[in-house]
């Protein structure tokens, strides 16, 4: 059926309709995008934090312990994950934030590696391409921050540098070191700080979905309000009129148009009663 012909209210009713399950849609997509890239924000801040955290763990570590052991002149040895057994044996700093990592990551809140593309601990090595990129990436660009998102997990990776001498001894004088020209502050690998992300993505969805809808229930309200009104005060009273105009076309002039406003309707109502008087009066001259 042509649109020109449709019914008042189907007019107004039914674009608005269409309009806004568009709307909604639109607003949906928006509104889930937006509630993604929070979840990731987020993530991406708790990553940063977690591996400052990390970073000051390991720094203090190397400097209040290991340097204060040294300067002292007390007698240790320095050892990785698989010496610490040994007499005077203590946890290199990468090997104390595997430890405390290892600790961690048990909990399932997330998940912080110290890997390295020169790993000593065979355990410690890159495990995916996104990590070996991420790696030879941080070795050439040590400030430039790697992140990979999937629909499971945010993946971050920093570089680890070399802070400090002595770390740059351990690892060239280590016998299971691939290499053995490290400088202070070169890229020794990377911490790699992984979070699940299956919850935060579910819970921004679940967002999303009710914004979405509480948008299309406010928008069927304001509709619904609307409609109310457009049928109370447009579409009756042209009803009624149609009726009037039926009875005066039929001859029955002694009814009165009723007229209950004073808008565009009341004087198309009164223009019709001015019509009503004038057909009767003719009718009565005829007479």
């Amino acid at each position: 059926m042509d649109f020109k012909n449709w019914k008042l209210r189907n007019k107004m009713l039914i674009p608005t309709i269409l309009i806004t399950i568009l709307v909604a849609f639109g607003a949906g997509y928006i509104i889930d995008k937006q509630q993604r890239e929070l979840a990731v924000n987020q993530a991406r801040r708790t990553a940063q934090a977690i591996a400052e955290q990390i970073k000051a763990d390991r720094r203090v570590y190397t400097e209040k312990v290991i340097m204060k052991l040294k300067a002292d002149g007390i007698e240790f040895q320095p050892s990785d994950m698989g010496h610490l057994d040994g007499p005077k044996a203590i946890p290199l700093p990468a090997s104390f934030v595997h430890l405390t990592s290892d600790l961690v990551n048990r909990a399932g809140f997330h998940q912080a590696d110290l890997l390295s593309l020169w790993n000593i601990n065979p355990n410690k090595k890159y495990r995916d391409t996104f990590e070996k990129d991420a790696l030879e990436a941080l070795s050439r660009h040590p400030d430039e921050a790697q992140e990979e998102i999937t629909t499971t997990e945010y993946k971050r990776v920093t570089a680890d540098v070399a802070q400090t001498q002595l770390c740059v001894n351990c690892h060239n004088n280590h016998e299971a070191s691939p290499r053995k020209d490290f400088r202070l502050n070169d890229v020794m690998g990377g911490l790699v700080i992984t979070l699940p992300m299956k919850d935060p993505f579910q819970n921004a969805r679940d967002n999303a979905t009710f914004l979405t809808f509480s948008l299309v229930g406010a928008f069927m309200l304001i509709l619904a309000i609307i409609n109310l009104i457009q049928w109370r005060f447009v579409s009756r009273p042209l009803l009624d009129l149609e009726k009037a105009a039926d009875r005066i076309s039929m001859g029955e002039l002694d009814a009165p148009v009723e007229v209950h406003n004073d808008d565009e309707i009341g004087s198309l109502g009164k223009a019709f009663e001015r019509m009503r008087v004038s057909l009767q009066q003719v009718m009565k001259r005829m007479e």
